[in-house]
């Protein structure tokens, strides 16, 4: 599941949810974001939602994580992300 805000009205689904969603319908199919974008999201409730998606999903969570794309793209600007430190940010998260 990408972790996608697109910035420019197309509808995106959420990929947290969109993945506990996934997990609830399955059982033996791992769920996983292609890259979870850390600068965008607060760290103590990122690692609560995967932590909380782990557990639902009876350990099937693959993930990967990454700093994103160049903040200044719509995906950044939707959200007020940060025009710079994104990699000093996945470091700390």
């Amino acid at each position: 599941m990408p972790d996608l805000i697109t910035g420019d009205g197309t509808p995106v689904l959420e990929a947290t949810v969109a993945l506990a969603a996934a997990a609830a319908a399955t059982a033996r199919v791992g769920v996983g974001f292609s890259v979870l974008v850390l600068p965008l999201r607060p760290v103590a409730l990122t690692a609560a939602q995967i932590q909380t998606l782990q557990h639902l999903s009876g350990n099937r969570v693959l993930l990967g994580v990454g700093s994103g794309a160049s903040s200044g793209t719509p995906f950044w600007q939707a959200v007020g992300g940060p025009t710079r430190g994104q990699g000093r940010r996945t470091d700390a998260a």
